[in-house]
């Protein structure tokens, strides 16, 4: 038996006991998701507090701070 023809033979045996005992099933309508997902809202206080922080220390603007240089493959030899 194949799983097409066990997946008809269920379902045969499913609509034969429904017609004899239509009380036997009940549908219920699906629970809708919520408008407002409180775990995204806004991210922990750390990315905020960066995401403000981050382009200002990128060019500079942080007092105390020196600007941050990224520099690839650069090796120093002491």
């Amino acid at each position: 038996m194949t799983k097409d023809e066990l997946r008809q033979q269920l379902q045969e045996q499913f609509e034969q006991h429904l017609q004899a005992n239509p009380d036997a099933v009940t549908l219920y309508a699906p629970e809708s998701e919520p408008e407002t997902k409180p775990w995204k809202k806004h991210g922990s206080l750390f990315a905020r507090s960066f995401g403000r922080l981050g382009p200002r220390l990128a060019t500079g603007q942080v007092v105390g701070l020196p600007a941050l240089r990224y520099e690839a493959n650069v090796h120093h030899s002491d």
